[in-house]
């Protein structure tokens, strides 16, 4: 299949599966996954370039593997000090931004990588859920260990900050529980809550099996009532 018939997949998966929650998201996932892949190959033809020590990432909630319909897609082009990556950017980014994806992009070397995630909160986190969609296996790894090996020495930071991010969420955004139309990302209880608690556990793990077992059924509705606003509403 070419990119074009993979993405024309997606729009029918999205308009007419009849899976709901983490089901529906992880299928959506799947056949991103396809469309970005044969992106990636056609990019790499076109610009005539070696797939030799590079990589191409999912990240942040797409490495989750838990996209919804109007998700951002994190994508990162790792590689291994390699020269002249902009002829393959070019012919990489553009066809995403050309469909009406909402791109969250970079090329990183994994020095680079290493060096952004010490120094911003919103970086750190996007980098512990880096997986692999196509090219070199071992330096997908690499800077994903960096990642949570980085993220454990700078915990009690990234935790003191973390608390102060949530905080102001909740102050902003109210709570999901008691209000008519809450907001299901931001709110207190709603999806980031979730995804911090998951970031805490990282660096210092808190959470039972009876947390966990509880955190996946709340995070199951909130999936469930996302999905399907985005997919009635055609807004993110």
């Amino acid at each position: 299949m070419t990119a074009a018939e993979r993405w024309d997949e997606r729009v029918r998966f999205i308009e007419s599966s009849p899976l709901q929650g983490s089901a529906f998201c992880r299928g959506l996932t799947a056949v991103t996954d396809q469309w970005v892949a044969t992106v990636y190959a056609e990019a790499l033809a076109a610009s005539g370039t070696s797939p030799d020590g590079l990589a191409l990432v999912a990240a942040g909630g797409y490495g989750n593997g838990l996209l919804s319909p109007g998700s951002d897609l994190d994508i990162l082009l790792l590689h291994s000090k390699r020269k002249n990556v902009e002829a393959l950017t070019a012919k990489l980014w553009y066809p995403m931004w050309d469909v009406g994806v909402k791109l969250g992009h970079g090329v990183f070397t994994p020095k680079d990588a290493a060096r952004l995630a010490a120094g911003d909160l919103e970086v750190a986190t996007t980098q512990l859920a880096l997986r692999r969609l196509a090219g070199d296996e071992a330096l997908t790894a690499e800077v994903l260990d960096e990642a949570r090996t980085g993220w454990r020495k700078r915990s009690a930071t990234w935790l003191a900050e973390l608390r102060t991010r949530v905080a102001e969420r909740r102050a902003t955004s109210g709570d999901v529980a008691f209000l008519l139309e809450p907001d299901l990302k931001d709110g207190r209880g709603g999806l980031r809550d979730v995804h911090a608690l998951s970031w805490l556990d990282l660096a210092q793990p808190v959470l039972s099996d009876t947390d966990e077992l509880a955190l996946r059924g709340a995070y199951e509705v909130l999936l469930r009532a996302r999905v399907e606003l985005h997919r009635r509403s055609g807004r993110r």
